[in-house]
């Protein structure tokens, strides 16, 4: 593999290299002089041919010519003496930081110098002397722009179809997508002015095409799942440190087979399923794809000694889903390498995620002559060592790789025979990072993650054999699939109705050729639709009307038509076939009617009852005054249940009970047709026996009223009323006040026996004795406010003062009930109030008294 300083960015000369100046040690400037250009070639001292001499000693420096760009030295060849110094040096002089010192086995042709983004200068300094002759070197000279941070996105807004949530594109067949892509510049016009017009976006489709521009339309021919991509270069051809990326589904029509459908006779119903079953109607299959995906391992990259030079190498991952970013350091199970190295003390080792988030995973200094894996100690020696699994997890084996240098010690012998006894080395296992893998927490999962291995030391040197990321199983997205399920069915014709999801039913009730078109809608949109044609025979429509009911007397016969339209063939339940029927005697008459169309019958039937019955004869009771309830029943010995009874009380039985006064009415037929019927009247008197009642006897107050009522229901018009005493007639009576004595009453029906009742009646004064003391102490004597006569009146009002005028107690309907609780011995006063003033008020005062 070609091996780079690391310093990202596309190669562009500035200047014109048309009149290139030629630099040669001993031509075109002096020793020590610094020469500003951005082209031109730099040589030995007997430049492109011929050796250069014995006991040279120069140093040059190439400043870049036009401001804000750096030096770049092309090597392409490179033969100096083994006892000879070549030594370049990052900045303005020899003091600046040496890139290395190079010799024919390390020497860098290959190599691209460039001054680095710390050196604001963008000088290079050379320094050379020689001891022996040699062919030299030639070089060619040239300056670049430092490249400026560079994101890539994919525009979901302006993209179409636009991207689902989870930021797929579902899209149906034959149906291009368009693609926008734009730029973010972080740092934008900090060296130069970035912008989408001045980049160049390339698209890759996942289907081994590609295509460029900010925006794009793609056809993807091919039924399944693709990972686009898109990455931005600019003018600089500074390439955008992301790699956003979206997957495109792709549907396709899930229609399979059709039956077809026989035809059918109007009103049936024909049941239509659409689902996975060959066997339905509509057959249509899963669509669906499953697209792989995985993660690379980064290839074998020689780590040649330097001093403070870097290499670095990459891995780019496209796999995950778009924006997913490493949310946990948990999900980081480690970072890991296959290497070795014969000077840990030389190394810093930093890894580096898309967005250029980075952490030192070994620093410098530290580790001294610790071997890492089973190196060639012999820097003239370039063949490969053996490499060791090193990892760096969360949760490691090991502590650092510094605090764990000079602790473990092994023999082995190299590749090149050498052998080394109890020599300090790292053994092959995970070890804890310097900086914590926390730090890459937010870093994008797609895009390039390098490692960059700074060789501070000369001597030394070593090889990655491959390194890679291992993360959680649940963040790599293996194989990825998807399936396009249905969204719904739509039918257009008036005759389809729905059932459930997947099972339809065709109902129509006139004859002739139908089309239903079916409309099937997956969930990405996408329509799909098929026509399905179906014959429809007229069913014949066969009406013989209500059932008849014929009287006997009047009909012997009658005649049923049954004669219909789209009838060809008529057949009645006796076997005739005409389309009318003669009717003599009682019974149930059926006629199917027949459309014979081809192999298709489609037949309807109806059914009539005929029946034949004779008039009732039968006569109510004569008209009638009864006193109790009385039955008035249809007499005729030849009714039965067939008939019909229809009172003027709306019931419906063959008799009533009737037990007021009125005109009773009654209709007979039969069947609820009104034929062959009869009627009759009767009008009935009821005048039910007197009832009396006064209660029973009663002692009252003499500020009571007296009020009897004879009974209810009795017929002031019909009865009449005796009362004693003699003061009242009529069914009620009202004494106020009224005397003591005996009250009487006698209720006389016209024509009947006299009723009578009596009750005697107590009157009393009804006083009432209010005590002045009372002793509420428990012997059961005197122990509540007792008012005598008080049990005479309801709703007495008791209101009870202590000497203060406070209210200790009160009762809205007192009962003797007070026993003067929790308070003292004392004077209390009180104020007795008697309903709608029958006594009192009554006010004075009370003792409580206690042993």
């Amino acid at each position: 593999m070609k091996l780079k300083f690391a310093f990202l960015g596309v190669l562009i000369f500035v200047g014109s290299l048309l009149q290139a100046q030629v630099y040669q040690l001993n031509n075109g400037f002096v020793n020590g002089e610094t020469v500003s250009t951005c082209s031109g070639y730099f040589y030995d001292s007997n430049g492109p041919v011929g050796n250069y001499n014995p006991g040279e000693n120069y140093t040059v420096t190439f400043c870049p010519g036009t401001v804000g760009t750096y030096v770049d030295l092309d090597f392409t060849s490179f033969n100096i003496g083994t006892s000879d110094h070549f030594e370049v040096y990052d900045g303005p002089n020899t003091s600046s930081p040496s890139f290395g010192t190079f010799t024919n086995l390390i020497n860098p042709v290959n190599m691209i110098i460039r001054a680095s983004a710390g050196n604001t200068s963008g000088c290079l300094t050379i320094f050379f002397q020689s001891s022996s002759a040699a062919p030299g070197w030639a070089a060619t000279i040239s300056c670049q722009i430092p490249c400026q941070q560079l994101f890539s996105h994919i525009d979901s807004l302006q993209t179409i179809p636009n991207p689902n949530d989870t930021n797929y594109i579902e899209v149906c067949p034959d149906s291009p997508v368009t693609f926008v892509a734009f730029g973010e510049y972080p740092q934008n016009d900090i060296v130069y002015h970035q912008c989408d017009d001045s980049c160049l976006f390339i698209w890759t489709f996942g289907d081994g095409t590609s295509d460029t521009g900010k925006v794009v339309t793609h056809l993807f021919d091919t039924i399944r799942g693709y990972d686009v991509t898109v990455i931005a270069i600019d003018q600089n051809g500074c390439i955008s440190s992301n790699l956003p990326a979206t997957r495109v589904m792709i549907s396709q029509n899930p229609l399979t087979n059709i039956l077809p459908l026989e035809p059918m006779c109007a009103f049936d119903t024909l049941p239509i399923t659409v689902g996975y079953d060959p066997n339905s109607t509509i057959s249509i299959s899963p669509v669906g794809h499953v697209q792989s995906g995985g993660l690379d391992l980064a290839d074998t990259t020689f780590l040649p000694d330097g001093s403070g030079a870097s290499y670095t190498t990459s891995l780019t991952f496209s796999v995950f889903g778009n924006g997913q970013t490493l949310t946990s350091a948990s999900d980081l199970l480690g970072i890991c390498a296959n290497m070795e190295h014969s000077y840990l003390g030389d190394l810093e080792i930093v890894i580096s995620c898309p967005s250029g988030t980075s952490i030192t995973l070994k620093q410098y200094p530290g580790g001294s002559s610790t071997f890492l894996g089973e190196p060639i100690d012999n820097d003239a020696n370039l063949n490969m060592g053996v490499g060791y699994d090193y990892c760096w997890h969360s949760n490691p084996t090991y502590g650092t790789m510094v605090s764990e240098a000079n602790m473990h010690f092994y023999t082995f012998t190299d590749n090149a025979g050498t052998t080394y006894t109890n020599h300090a080395y790292l053994p092959p296992g995970s070890y804890q990072s310097f900086e914590a893998l926390g730090g890459l927490v937010g870093c994008p999962l797609n895009g390039t993650w390098t490692i960059t291995v700074t060789d501070h030391l000369s001597i030394d040197n070593g090889y990655i054999f491959n390194w890679g990321i291992e993360f959680s199983s649940a963040l790599i997205p293996g194989n990825w699939s998807y399936s396009v399920p249905l969204e719904s069915v739509e039918w257009q014709s008036p005759y389809i109705s729905t059932i459930n999801d997947t099972t339809f039913q065709f109902v129509a009730d006139t004859g002739g050729t139908y089309d239903v078109t079916v409309i099937i809608t997956d969930v990405f949109g996408c329509q799909y639709d098929t026509i399905l044609s179906i014959d429809i025979v007229d069913v014949p429509v066969v009406d013989l009307g209500d059932d008849i009911v014929v009287c006997r007397a009047d009909a012997p016969y009658i005649t049923i038509y049954g004669e219909t339209e789209f009838a060809t063939d008529y057949l009645w339940s006796t076997s005739l076939t005409s389309n009318s029927l003669l009717v003599d005697y009682d019974g149930f008459y059926s006629l199917t009617a027949t459309n014979n169309q081809g192999n298709v019958a489609c037949s309807s039937s109806d059914t009539v009852e005929v029946k034949f019955i004779r008039t009732p004869v039968f006569a109510l009771i004569s008209d009638t005054c009864i006193e109790h309830p009385i039955a008035l029943s249809v007499i005729d010995p030849l009714l039965d249940s067939t008939y019909r009874f229809s009172w003027s009380t709306n019931q419906t039985t063959q008799s009533i009970t009737v037990s007021q006064t009125g005109n009773y009415w009654v209709d007979v037929w039969i069947d609820a047709e009104i034929v062959c019927s009869h009627g009759d009247g009767v009008y009935v008197q009821y005048i039910p026996p007197p009832s009396v009642d006064l209660g029973p006897d009663r002692i009252i107050c003499e500020f009571d009223t007296l009020t009897f009522f004879a009974g209810s229901g009795n017929q002031s018009n019909e009865y009449t009323y005796s009362w004693s005493p003699a003061i009242y007639i009529g069914v009620f009576a009202f004494f106020d006040p009224p005397a003591p004595g005996e009250y009487f009453v006698s209720v006389i029906k016209r024509g009947c026996t006299d009723v009578s009742d009596e009750v005697k009646v107590t009157v009393n004064d009804c006083e009432v004795f209010i005590p002045n003391v009372f002793t509420p102490d428990g012997d059961g004597i005197n122990e509540s406010f007792g008012i005598d006569g008080i049990e005479n009146y309801d709703h007495v009002s008791l209101l009870v003062y202590n000497r203060w005028g406070r209210k200790v107690y009160e009762s809205n309907d007192y009962r003797n009930d007070w026993y003067g609780e929790k308070l003292s011995d004392g004077t209390y006063f009180y104020i007795i109030t008697f309903p709608e003033n029958q006594k009192g008020p009554f006010t004075g005062s009370l003792t409580i008294l206690r042993k």
